[in-house]
């Protein structure tokens, strides 16, 4: 027997192997997002080509806007990873759909994160294109919200786009006042204005100055008392947002103050009473699993890793490790190491 195969047999038999307590295997957890039924339909149907799948999936999230987001970033990924003429095809055919522009808009930010990371490109083409992608993503999506001006994504869309060009904070104050008229608990709105927040001291420089750096590095400690006060704000009016004071610890490494502890409760309490059946609940779960690891919660963690079985997308983890998936991996044996067998 080779020796890694004999390390990995031997680690999977271990007294406090994630999988003698019940949980998947290491091999199986992915930092790749894993979608439902109804996304994968949709996604692989756009891979082959066809828009129509994507367009009554956003037709039928309705006012459920956390599966819209969702569901906007899932085809995004997608589309950029795929040619991309059924975007075309269908913007052709439904040039004034505000689903078809969403999606799209959605599709020039996360082409904007590619470009911005491609280090097979030059840094200043890079930052030209970073740029050109997020400046048409504001105009598309300031079309999508004239023709849905109830929906909210279109300005939590812009947030991304104030953050990503560091836009003065009269920009970011728009976006923000919009969205929260539309769902003042929009959840991944208030992620994106926390990472403006974290980024406020970088506010008005040009974005060659920092476009194509990884945004794991950008979080100083003198931006640390600005995220907190808006973390803390947010997690006071709602449950649902008391993940955002675990992001803060978490980009910080702080995990002392009382509002952790709050925010563990609180956390585990909304996704107990329902939480966990919201599209984005694992990135609730895996922000309150490293917190839980981080103060000593170990049994309490075991449980939010087997709630979370091999997703390991969310972007908590990139404050913890090199990769999403390796952070989570350790934080995982972390915790099972730690934590008595029932």
């Amino acid at each position: 027997m080779a020796r890694s195969a004999l390390h990995r047999l031997l680690a999977r038999h271990a007294p406090h192997a994630p999988t003698r307590r019940g949980l998947v295997d290491d091999a199986e957890v992915t930092a790749r997002p894993l979608l439902d039924d109804v996304l994968r339909t949709a996604v692989e149907a756009a891979e082959d080509g066809s828009w129509r799948p994507a367009s009554r999936l956003l037709a039928t999230t309705g006012w459920n806007w956390e599966r819209r987001w969702e569901a906007v970033q899932a085809l995004a990924a997608h589309a950029d990873e795929a040619d991309g003429d059924w975007m075309q095809d269908w913007l052709l055919e439904q040039p004034h759909s505000p689903d078809a522009i969403t999606a799209h808009t959605g599709w020039l930010i996360a082409h904007a994160e590619v470009l911005r990371h491609d280090r097979a490109v030059p840094k200043a083409t890079r930052v030209r294109g970073f740029r050109r992608a997020l400046v048409a993503a504001s105009d598309r999506a300031g079309d999508a919200a004239r023709l849905a001006p109830d929906d909210p994504t279109p300005w939590a869309q812009q947030l991304a786009v104030v953050h990503g060009l560091r836009l003065p904070e009269e920009k970011f104050a728009r976006a923000w006042k919009e969205l929260l008229d539309r769902d003042p608990l929009h959840r991944a709105g208030h992620a994106l204005a926390l990472r403006y927040r974290w980024d406020s001291h970088l506010t008005g420089q040009a974005p060659s100055a920092r476009a194509p750096e990884p945004d794991a590095a950008l979080y100083p400690a003198d931006s640390y008392p600005e995220a907190l006060d808006f973390a803390d704000q947010a997690a006071e009016s709602s449950p649902s947002l008391s993940w955002l004071r675990l992001l803060v610890a978490a980009q910080a490494d702080h995990w002392g103050e009382p509002a952790v502890a709050a925010s563990i409760s609180a956390t585990t309490g909304w996704l107990r009473d329902g939480g966990g059946d919201a599209p984005d609940a694992r990135h609730h779960r895996a922000a309150l699993a490293l917190a839980l690891v981080r103060t000593g919660g170990h049994a309490e963690a075991v449980e939010q890793f087997r709630a979370l079985g091999r997703r390991a997308d969310s972007p908590v983890w990139d404050h913890v490790g090199p990769t999403r998936r390796s952070a989570f991996l350790g934080t995982r044996a972390e915790a099972c190491r730690n934590s008595p067998r029932g």
